[in-house]
This record gives structure tokens, sequence and C-alpha cells, in this order.
């Protein structure tokens, strides 16, 4: 083969139609192209030019290798023409240089990015490279010429400013001269370079990606695996690397995993699958993978597959269905009914809002149904409701339908918890929970889907619902990443879509602020934890934090990544995390359900068993249910036992397991059948009892008690919470006989008591002394308060009722203890007092939520006090009279005293001088005042006698006619100077005479039985008080009145009369009246004559007006 030493001219034509092979396979061929370079060289000779591809990484053609051999041009000169045009259109540079590194050949080049061919001709590689990279290329001729053997190289070279990679292939043509073929590699090498960093950020990506991910060829080995996967498997990535699963997991895992990669292999489907595997520490998993095809550009074939761990969703899967059918006595079957509506047409968003809810309401129809909907509408199947408007269902102006539609629409076509109330096919209300989602594309309502809940039994089913939503919560099955990048300093430099979302801000908003701001203030400690680990050479870390969201604390499980530059230290954390708050959630509620389970066999005081049947029975109408009884008691046997139970029982495990029903009603067999029976009949059981502890002692035992059944139904066994209650039975008698000897405590006092809440809205207790107190009915008082304001009386009611406020509701601010008296109404007028006191009921944290109270009837005592109060009134005013008598009588007895005095001096004077006339008038004024001074005395007495020993009464036959006239007289000889008493004696009228027994006035008046000396006390002081307040000498009318029932006195005067303030207390001792001014008098006159009258049985009346006088009618019975 002779030394290259042309190329042929550019853009030669005929080199088009083999331009394909060439960058297919090596080819020899014969061209005629004509050569430049060497002037020497002959140029009309053919050549043979042997032609190798050039190709890129990719497998892409990119050009040739060429090398001629000199033949005859009479046969060459077409393939030279050919060949000339084919060089004419390549970009390579293709060059010739020596052992030193001069350019001695350079073929043309389509390009325009380097310098014209003749410019490097001549020239050595110091010349136009650097000088640390013209050594790098002078040796790499020499070792290609050494060795014999092509070298390939890459370099790079300034180009118009720029760095222009190149790729050349170094190729001996003789002992110092070499062929350089060099493609210009630039585009590719930035496509490198940012595919470098577009997989470093991926594998940044893939690797914090907190789920496995992997790689697998078409040989079914693995060539990429993320450091979940590794973590998954327990092994490290280069152990991992290049194996097949059968050199790691077991036979039958591999022939899963491969049947499963063929399937993608073949089909490019996705799949999904889940298989039980062990790691490399023996621990078990359960996982889901997901495989999808890659396809690269070279047509490589690879399985791409990611894992989850779903461990933990398994189990509690597991945990579930048990719980599901351990508690399936518990919850009726919950039916949802799920539909799609589609429309005549596509409805445009941008419509009117009425125009689209008529659009909807009237075109829509069923597209799609369940079961669950048609039977809604008394249908057998969804297939029978496919195609049916809504308005045939339904009347399209409903309300609900017309508000739920335009609530749809307000709400974005997302629309949950819309209750609507609709009529069956019986004419009956349905009540439905109602979830919403309209599939908007484009501006257009294409579908509507609908889940709808019969909720017409919620009230019924709601505890039943809302355990059933607690025990089995969904597991969460995929969830939105969210992704971060922290700094050093701990400020976030890029958040993702999905963490925007879910923390409810744009994209920018975030940037800027401190990670540890959205975090909740309790779990700053562990973030600091989390952000300093970022310099730590491990390339993983995890925490689960609490951030703020819209909707609030959220928990967020983050798995970090460490970026670090190419020096390894540390640029930025990225982070990786994912909304927990749900798996929390349903962690909590699994932990809770496990919990319970772990309280029940270890920690809770109350038994939890269970009790298998040996076989399964069945149980229903159809079967002689005495002979499964037989069998039961027999062959059911506890299985399973807690502590709590074997205490309550005082039995060891071994003795407990496999006890059967015989065993604990040995007692009672009979008894024991019949519960069984009405146990099984029902499927659950709550049941208190009594029962036998193994050693045969009483135990009172309270439990709930439910049917276990298999997918067909038979009855498999139970499962059973049973409480020992014996000590609480025991309470529960003595708390019955202390609540009884309360009852008769609080219903036999004369007090009542009562207990309300807390603010006294609601009276939760009053004792029956309230109808006796209240005059109204115990039932009355709990629907109407204690505190009825009709049942207040009106002085008190705005004092008592007032503080309650408006709806029976207390003022925030009330006393602990109340204490108050207030007067009652009772329904039949009678007036009582009471006296109330309020004590506060707290609990044990010293919350008041209880009061009450206790209300005595105090009228007694009030009036008792009132009576004191009226006493001491009287002792102070008798007080207040006893010194005006002092007072009085002082004056009263000096007067007279006086009189006598002086008058016996001039009664000496004037016998001395013999005047008789003078003398007889001192005797007369000394005899008056001697008078006056008895009759006080006698008055004095009189009184004294009535207090300490009582008057005696001595009653007689008298002429009352003889003794009141003779009294006239006696009353004129005390007053010489008294006014004229006109005295009067009246007869009976015919009336009187008819039932006077035939007894005529005359012989009432001889005959009358009275007590002389008491009744001249009477009329004696009548008459004299009569003289002595008619200080004008006016005439006193004394009137004597027989009457069949007895005799009537009347004494009146024309005095000054009395105040009618004054006569109330007329009568009370040492009480004289205002206006009696210097009038002489003790005071006791009319008590006396009181006095005696009561001991006479008699009455007497007072009529006075103030300047025209006053008169007295004193009555006295008949006395035989």
């Amino acid at each position: 083969m002779a030394t290259f030493k042309n190329f042929p001219y550019p853009r030669d034509s005929r080199c088009d139609s083999k331009r394909e092979n060439l960058t297919n396979q090596n080819i020899k061929a014969m061209y005629d192209f004509p050569l430049v370079g060497d002037p020497t060289e002959i140029n009309d000779r053919l050549h043979e030019w042997e032609y190798s591809p050039l190709t890129d990484n990719w497998g892409k053609a990119g050009g040739a290798i060429c090398v001629c051999v000199p033949t005859e041009i009479a046969n060459c000169k077409k393939a030279e023409a050919e060949l000339r045009s084919l060089f004419a259109t390549m970009t390579d540079v293709v060059l010739v240089l020596n052992r030193e590194g001069r350019y001695i050949k350079i073929a043309p080049i389509a390009t325009e990015r380097y310098k014209p061919p003749a410019q490097f001709l001549g020239k050595s590689i110091s010349e136009v490279f650097t000088k640390d990279r013209d050594q790098f290329f002078i040796g790499k001729i020499r070792g290609a010429l050494d060795s014999k053997e092509p070298v390939k190289i890459e370099y790079s070279l300034p180009v118009g400013g720029n760095e222009v990679w190149l790729e050349a292939k170094i190729s001996p043509m003789s002992e110092n001269e070499a062929m350089v073929v060099a493609r210009d590699t630039t585009e590719r090498k930035d496509k490198e370079s940012n595919l470098k960093d577009s997989e470093q950020f991926w594998q940044h990506i893939i690797n914090t990606n907190p789920d496995p991910i992997f790689v697998k060829d078409e040989l079914h080995k693995y060539i990429i695996l993320n450091e979940a996967s590794c973590q998954l498997l327990g092994q490290s990535r280069d152990n991992l690397i290049g194996k097949s699963d059968y050199e790691i997991f077991s036979p039958e895992i591999a022939d899963n995993f491969r049947k499963t990669d063929e399937i993608v292999l073949a089909s490019g489907n996705c799949t999904e699958s889940e298989a039980n595997i062990t790691d490399a520490n023996g621990r078990g998993h359960v996982i889901s993978t997901k495989k999808s095809l890659f396809v690269d550009a070279s047509g490589k074939k690879f399985v791409v597959g990611t894992i989850r761990d779903i461990t933990a969703r398994v189990a509690a899967e597991e945990a579930l269905k048990k719980s599901e059918e351990r508690y399936r006595a518990f919850v009726n079957s919950i039916s949802e009914a799920i539909y799609c509506l589609e429309f005549d047409r596509p409805i445009s968003i941008e419509r009117p809002e009425e125009e689209i809810v008529q659009e909807i309401v009237k075109t829509s129809h069923i597209a799609e149904c369940n079961d669950v909907m048609a039977r809604v509408y008394g249908l057998a199947s969804g297939a029978g409701m496919v195609g049916k408007k809504i308005s045939e269902l339904e009347p399209p102006n409903q309300i609900h339908n017309i508000d739920g539609t335009r609530t749809l629409i307000r709400s974005g076509y997302r629309l949950s918890n819309l209750e609507s109330k609709e009529l069956d096919k019986s004419g009956n209300y349905q009540y439905f929970l109602n979830h919403l989602v309209g599939i908007v594309e484009d501006g257009v309502l294409q579908r509507i889907w609908v889940t709808k809940l019969d909720i017409t039994e919620r009230k019924k089913t709601q505890i039943a619902l809302r355990t059933s939503k607690e025990r089995y919560r969904g597991i969460i099955e995929s969830q939105q990443e969210l992704i971060v990048r922290v700094d050093l300093e701990g400020k976030l430099t890029f958040v993702n879509d999905a963490c925007c979302q879910k923390l409810g801000c744009d994209r920018q908003e975030p940037i800027g602020r401190s990670f540890t701001s959205l975090v909740h203030p309790n779990d700053l400690p562990a973030t600091l934890e989390f952000m300093q680990g970022q310099g730590e050479p491990q390339a993983r870390s995890s925490v689960e934090l609490r951030m703020l969201t819209p909707s609030g604390w959220r928990w967020i499980a983050w798995e970090s990544y460490t970026i670090r530059d190419e020096r390894g230290i540390p640029q930025e954390l990225q982070v990786v995390g994912r909304d927990i708050s749900d798996r929390k959630a349903a962690s909590v509620a699994l932990r809770e359900s496990q919990n319970q389970l772990e309280l029940f066999f270890s920690q809770s005081l109350e038994g939890f068993f269970f009790m298998m049947l040996d076989s399964p029975v069945r149980w229903d109408e159809t079967v002689d249910k005495d002979k499964i009884l037989e069998y039961v008691f027999s062959h059911q046997r506890i299985t399973k036992v807690n502590d709590a139970m074997l205490t309550q029982y005082g039995a060891t495990r071994e003795e407990f397991i496999g006890l059967t029903p015989k065993h604990f009603f040995a007692h009672d067999l009979t008894y024991g059948k019949q519960v069984w029976r009405r146990f099984f009949d029902k499927g659950r059981l709550t049941l208190e009892t009594s029962g036998r502890r193994l050693d045969g002692t009483p135990i009172w035992i309270e439990g709930e008690y439910i049917c276990l059944y298999n997918d067909e139904g038979n009855l498999i066994g139970h499962f059973g919470v049973q409480r020992d209650i014996t000590e609480r039975h025991l309470a529960q008698e003595a708390l019955r006989e202390s609540e009884q000897r309360f009852r008769q405590i609080t219903e036999n006092i004369q007090e009542i008591f009562w207990v309300a809440s807390a603010d006294l809205s609601e009276l939760l207790y009053v004792s029956p002394a309230y109808e006796k107190i209240w005059g109204r009915s115990c039932y009355s008082a709990y629907e109407n308060s204690i505190w009825l304001p009709d049942s207040i009386h009106p002085a008190d009611r705005d004092r008592i009722v007032a503080p309650l406020g408006k709806n029976d509701q207390l003022p925030e601010q009330l006393p602990d203890e109340i204490s108050r008296e207030y007067r009652i109404v009772r329904p039949d007028g009678v007036v009582r007092w009471v006296g109330e006191r309020i004590f506060p009921i707290r609990d044990e944290l010293g919350n008041i939520y209880r009061r009450t109270g206790i209300v005595a009837d105090i009228t007694d005592r009030k009036q008792a006090t009132q009576e004191i109060h009226k006493a001491l009134e009287q002792e102070r005013e008798l007080s207040e009279l006893k010194t005006r008598f002092i007072t009085t009588a002082s004056h009263e007895f000096r007067t007279p005293l006086a009189t006598i005095l002086s008058s016996a001096d001039l009664l000496e004077f004037y016998v001395e001088e013999e005047n008789a006339q003078k003398s007889f008038s001192h005797i007369e004024r000394i005899q008056t005042a001697a008078i006056h001074l008895t009759t006080m005395l006698e008055e004095i007495l009189v009184m004294g006698q009535a207090e300490s020993v009582g008057m005696e009464f001595q009653p007689k036959p008298i002429n009352l006619l003889d003794f009141c006239r003779s009294l006239v007289k006696q009353v004129k000889g005390i007053y010489s100077s008294a006014p004229q008493i006109d005295f009067i004696c009246q007869g009976f009228s015919v009336a009187d005479r008819s039932t006077a027994d035939n007894k005529n006035p005359e012989a009432i008046l001889t005959e009358a039985l009275v007590d002389e000396k008491l009744l001249r006390q009477i009329l004696i002081n009548l008459l004299l008080n009569a003289i002595e307040y008619s200080p004008g000498g006016e005439t006193v009318k004394f009137e004597l009145i027989p009457n069949p029932q007895g005799v009537c006195f009347r004494i009146q005067d024309q005095g000054i009369g009395i105040e009618p303030e004054d006569l109330p207390r007329l009568f009370n001792r040492f009480y004289r009246g205002k206006n009696v001014g210097n009038i002489p008098g003790t005071g006791l006159g009319l008590a006396i004559v009181k006095n005696a009258l009561d001991i006479h049985g008699g009455k007497i009346a007072v009529e006075s007006k103030v300047g025209l006088g006053t008169t007295f009618t004193v009555t006295l019975p008949l006395k035989e």
C-alpha cells in the first residue's frame, strides 16, 4: 500500500451515491479522484481507496478514514471523481504530520470554522498548539508510529476566542508519517457536559428519593441502583451492579421478577407486582414493584423499576383485614353510589353561570354507575341506569339540584360533602352525602363524577361509621414528593411546584427564607440537628418534621442528600419530602389498634380472650340449634387470653387455655346454653352476670362478646372483652343503699334539697319538700326552674330572678356560695318566706360542674323575728311610756298635794278668822285632790295587780239601771263643776222582743250577771275621760242599751277627739294621744278598761273625730 499523498477535490458529486455505504462498513473501491498537495505528484493516476467509517459514542456516523493505493488512470477516473465529491462534503479535519509534528498535507475542509489549509502546511505543532499541549500531541504521534497501531486522542484548541474540542485518530502511514483525522466534538462535548450535569442532577434526585429505583439491561442485569435500593437489599451498590435477580433472591422470587421483566421488554407495557423478599440481614419485606420500558437511541432496551416498601402497609392491611373480620358484627354494610354524568354536548365553563346550571340539570345523563346507585332508584343493576337522563330520575327544578349545581360551579368543579334530599320511588325522602368532581379539559366541562352516600340512617350509624373510619383508615398509596434545596446557611434556594402547592405559596416566595421558619417550634432541635449533618460523610439522612401549610401543621418526612463540588466540599443540601400526615394518622390509628390489642393482652385490667371452635358450624334456622350447642359446649375452646382474664378467674395460662363453655357454666349449664343461644342469634352480646372462678368462688362480670365468621358465613368462634365488676357490683349495691338513705333523708327533711347544672340552667334533682313549701309539683320545677318569676314575690323578683339573666343563663362571674332570703307566692296566694343557700360542686380539677342548694321555709322564723322586733318596739315604746308616766305621775301627785297643803294652810287661816264659807271651799278642794290621788293610785294598783296575779272576776246579779244612775251621781260628786251628764236607758225594739226568750228589758237590766267592781272601773274611766277631754264643759251622753244577746254602754263626748294614728294604740299601757296637751292623765285608764272587758268577754269600739268628740261603745254578753 502506498503512502497517502493527496486528497480528492471537494464536492465531487460522484461520491454521494456511496456516502451511505461509507458510514456503515469498511469498503474498498476504485475512484479516479484528482488530488491536491505535492505538485510533483502525478494527478492523472487512478487510486484505490480504503474507507474506515468513524462513529461517535452513540454509534452515529460522523466521517471516515481513507487510505489510497495508486492504480491506472484508465480504470479509476470515475472512482476518483466520486471520492473527490465525498471529501468535499466532509467536515472532518484530515492531515498528515511527520514524527517532528510538522504539517505535511491537509485535506480541504467543508466548514469555514478553521483557517485555510495553506496556513498550516509546513508549520510545526508547536507553532499551532500551546506548549502544554504540543508535547502531548507529538508524543501521541510518535507512539502511533512506534507501535504501528492507530491511537485515539481527545484535545481542545482555542479557535476564534472559543475552546473547540476535537476527537482524533492517529494512523501510521510510514515510519515517519502519520495521518490524523480529527472531528469537531465541541457540540457533543457541550451536550455531554449538560447531560452529565443533568445526569448528576437526576442522580441526586434518584439517590435522595426515599423509594428504591433500579435499571436492568436486556440480560436482566442490574446496571443502576439508588441508595434506597441498596438499603432495602442490605448490600452495597458495587456488590449488586451486574448481578441478576437469581444471584440476589430466591429462585421463586427471581422467576417472578424475570417474568415481569420479559413482559415489559416484550410488550413495552408497565407492570406492577408485589413480592415478599428477605434482605441480607434476614429481615422480611413486602415490596410493590412498578416496571416500565426504556429504549435508548441505539435501540437498546432497559427495564426501569421503582420499588415501594409496603411492608407496613401490608401489615396494616392484614391487621385491618383481621380487624374487619373481628369487628364485622359492629358495622353494617356501608353502601356508596358512584356514577358519572355526561352531557349532550360538552359545556364551556366560560358561559354564564345560570346557563351552565340549566345545561347541566337538563342535558346530563348517566354514563356509568354501579349497582348501588341503581338500587337507590329501584333498579337491579347499574346497566339499567346507563343512558338515563337525570331529569328522568329527579325533577330538574328541585332546589337541591339547582343549588348543588351552582355550588359545584362556584367551587371550581370540585365539591365535597354536599348533602341532598331526594324522593325515592316510594315517595319517601332519602338523604345523601355527595362528592362531585367536574372534569374540565381546555375550558370545557366534559363530565362530572359523583359519589353518593346514603345517609338516611346516619343518625343510627354515625357512631359505627366513625369507629369504622378510625379503625379502617385507608392506606396511603401515592404521594407527590416535595423537593427543596438549602444552602449552607440553611436558606431555601429551590422549591418545586409540589412543595409550593403544599406550602400554599408561589415559587419565589420561599426563596431566601430559612428552612427552619417553616418548621413547628417544637421540632426546631431535630431540624437543626438534621441541617447540621449536611457536612458529614454519609450520603443520606432523614427526619420527620411538622411544617406549616394552609391547612395547618402537616407531618413531612424529609430525606437529604448533600451536594458537593469536585473537591468534595458541601455546597447545598437537597431534601426530598413526603407528606406523611395521613400515614402518621394511619400509623397512630394502627398503633392505637395494636396498642389496644396489646393492652387487652398485656396491660388492661379488662380480660380479653378468643374462644374458637374446633370446626366451623352453621347457625341459622335450618339447623338443629340444640344439637349445635351441645357440640359448641364441648368443642369451643379458649385459644388466647390475657393476664387480666387469668387474674379474674384466678388461673394460670396453662389451666385456662382449652377451657370450654362447660367449664364456665358448670354450675348452671341450662343458663349457659340460654346465654349462648341468645349470643349466637344476635351475633354479639353485652352481658352482666355472675359466674364462678376456677376455685368456685363467685364473680360478677360485665362483657361484650362478638361472633367471628369465615368467608362462607359459618361461625368459627368469638372474642370477648370482659371486666371483673365484683367490686363495682358491691359498690353499686352500697351506692344504691346510700342513694336510698340519701333519698330517705332528702325526701323526709323539711327543707328543699336541689341539684342543678353549673349555670343553673337545668334542674337535675329537687326533693319532694318543694311541693309542700312551693305548693307546686316537682315536675313544674323540672320544666320551668325553681325560680319561676310568677312564684317569686313581686317585691323580691328583680333581686332573685335578675341574676339569672336571659334564658336562665347566669352571668360569668357568680359567687361560689350564695345565701339569700326571699318571699314566694304559692298558687293559693299564700306568701311564705324562704331562706336559700347555694353551694358549688367541683370536679377533680377544681372546676364547678354542678350547683346544689338547700331551701328552708323560714316563715315562722320571720314571723317570730317580726314579733321580736314588734315586742322590742313595744318595749321601747313601753319604756318611753313609763318614762312619760313617771313624769306625769310625779306632776299629777305634786299638783294635788300642793293643792291639799295650800288649802290646809288657808283653812287654818280661815278657821282663825272664823270664815266658814271660805273654809268650806278649801275643804272641797282638799277632797277633790284626795279623790284624784286615790283614783290615780287605784289605776296603778289595778294595772299592777292585773300584770302580777290578774284581775279577779266575781260576777253577781245587779240592777244595771240603778248601778248606772248611782255611777252618774258618783262622778258628779267627784267633779262638782263637771259638765252635764245625760243618762239614757233604751228598751227592746219589737224585733228584738221576739228573740229575747220572753225576757223584757227591765228583767235584763235588773238581773244582769256582771262583776260590779270591774264594770265600775270600765264606766268610771270612760266617763272621767269624757269629762276631762271636754275642756269646754260640753254635755256628755251616757246610754244604757239592753238587747237579747247582752247589754251595751255608749258614752259620747264633744271634746277634743282622737287623732286617727293614735286609735290603734289607744288601749296600750301608758299611751296617750298626741293632742292631749296639758290635760292630766296616766295613760292607764283605757288599758284597765280593756283588761276588764277581756275578763268579761266583752268588746269595746271607738269612733272619734278630732275637734268633734269621741264615742266609746262597750258591749257585755249576758251571764246566766
